[in-house]
C-alpha cells in the first residue's frame, strides 16, 4: 500500500506537468493546479503514480464535515485500479493512500460520527415547494442593504424579524455542517461523447432540523428542510454510481456491520 502526506497543489500540479493529454484531467482538480508548483514534488515514484491516477480519475468526491471544534475532510478518487483516499484535519496536508473501495463507506461514517443528524440512517428527501425555504425579494433587498452598510451577513440576517422559524434556523445555525462534492468525468472518444456529472450539496444542522442546499451560493438559494438521513441517502448511492462508472460493474457501497 502506498501512503504519503502532501497538500493538493504540489502533487497535482507536478502530475499535470507530465500529462500528455490535458483533456483527461478531472475538472474537480482544476482549482488546485498551481503554475508555481509545476516542478517535480518531493515524492517517491509510487507516490507520484498515485497523484497521476488521481488527476485523471473519472470520479472525484469530496466530503467535508465542519463542527464548532474544527473541520475534517475526506476525498475519494475512483478509477479502474480501485480507490484512493485523501484525509485531513483542518488545514494539515492530506494523507493519501490507495484504499480498497470496501472501506470507503466506513470512512464516510467516521467523518460524520460527530453529529447524529448528519450520520443518521439513510432517508432520502424529495425536494420541492412543500419543503422549500425561500427569502422573498423584499427580504433579500433588506438584508443586502444592511450588508452594503457594513453589517456582517450573520447580523444582517438576524435583524430580519419576518423570517419563518425554519428559515431563521437554517440561515443562522452555527452547528454541524457537511458538504458533498462529486464530479464524474470521462473525456470524449471518436465513438463516445464526453460524460460529465457534477453535484455540490450542503447540509446544515439547526436547532429544529436538518437543511440542505445545492450549488455554490451556500444557503441563500435552493434551500430545503430535509430528513436527518438525507446525507447518507445522497452520499452512499452516488458512491455506488461512481464506482460502477469507474470499475465498469455494479458495486454496493455499504458500511461494514462488523
Amino acid at each position: 500500500m502506498t501512503r504519503f502526506r502532501s497538500h493538493l497543489e504540489p502533487a497535482l500540479s507536478a502530475a499535470f506537468a507530465r500529462l500528455r493529454e490535458p483533456r483527461r484531467i478531472n475538472p474537480a482538480w482544476l482549482p488546485h493546479l498551481d503554475g508555481a508548483a509545476l516542478q517535480r514534488p518531493d515524492l517517491a515514484p509510487a507516490e507520484q503514480r498515485l497523484a497521476q491516477r488521481a488527476l485523471i480519475a473519472p470520479v472525484v468526491i469530496a466530503l467535508t464535515a465542519t463542527t464548532p471544534e474544527g473541520r475534517e475532510e475526506l476525498r475519494v478518487v475512483l478509477d479502474t485500479a480501485g480507490a484512493i483516499a485523501l484525509t485531513r484535519i483542518g488545514d494539515d496536508p492530506y494523507e493519501w493512500w490507495d484504499a480498497p473501495f470496501e472501506v470507503i463507506p466506513d470512512l464516510v461514517l467516521t467523518l460524520l460520527s460527530s453529529s447524529s443528524r448528519l450520520a443518521a440512517a439513510p432517508q432520502m428527501t424529495t425536494r420541492g415547494p412543500h419543503n422549500a425555504l425561500t427569502l422573498t425579494a423584499e427580504q433579500r433587498r433588506a438584508i443586502a442593504a444592511r450588508v452594503a452598510d457594513g453589517i456582517p451577513a450573520h447580523e444582517a440576517i438576524d435583524a430580519q424579524t419576518d423570517l419563518s422559524a425554519p428559515l431563521r434556523d437554517a440561515l443562522l445555525s452555527d452547528r454541524e455542517r457537511a458538504t458533498f462534492d462529486i464530479c464524474m468525468h470521462v473525456p470524449p472518444t471518436p465513438h463516445t461523447p464526453m460524460l460529465r456529472f457534477h453535484l455540490l450539496r450542503r447540509w446544515n444542522v439547526g436547532a429544529h432540523g436538518l437543511y440542505s442546499a445545492d450549488g455554490e451560493d451556500g444557503f441563500s438559494d435552493a434551500l430545503h428542510q430535509v430528513a436527518e438521513g438525507d446525507v447518507l441517502a445522497t452520499v452512499l448511492p452516488l458512491l455506488e454510481e461512481g464506482a460502477g462508472l469507474a470499475f465498469g460493474k455494479e458495486v454496493v457501497a455499504r458500511p461494514s456491520t462488523a
